[in-house]
């Protein structure tokens, strides 16, 4: 197996059902995956980076721990407060509401566990955007079904 696509297996599941959590929100359909520095659409969106991995039960086992970032990223004018409760209250509710036993249900994906382990909502200068970012560690593997 290629581990890199643990990486990859991690970031489609959030991905699937990401776009089902948001889908009553101003970021339907707009969840990219992996790059942040990429030039994206207007905003608002959503970013799933997984960004590394670690086999936690070994070797060869295939469970491992990947910790994951969400960046939701929205213009300061242009979204208002309300849209923007609006994504954060989605993201939160994916991410505290049986999130491993939802991404298990991704083809080709099983997740062991889900920990949320941190959030914050930040003003970034550069993109003159709210950013909030969340944090989690997924305890997953990549599986035939």
């Amino acid at each position: 197996m290629i581990t890199n696509s643990v990486l990859v297996a991690a970031e489609n599941a959030i991905y699937t059902k990401l776009l089902t959590a948001v889908a009553g929100t101003v970021c339907k359909n707009q969840i990219y995956i992996s790059d942040e520095d990429v030039i994206k659409e207007p905003m608002p969106y959503i970013i799933v980076h997984a960004e590394s991995y670690e086999e936690v039960i070994g070797p060869g086992i295939g469970i491992f721990k990947v910790p994951v970032r969400l960046i939701f990223r929205s213009h300061v004018k242009e979204t208002s407060t309300d849209q923007r409760t609006d994504v954060v209250n989605a993201i939160n509710n994916f991410a505290y509401t049986t999130p491993a036993v939802t991404l298990s249900t991704v083809s080709g994906f099983h997740c062991h566990g889900f920990e949320p382990s941190t959030g914050s909502m930040v003003i970034d200068g550069e993109h003159k955007a709210y950013c909030y970012e969340v944090e989690f560690t997924l305890h997953c593997m990549p599986s035939d079904g």
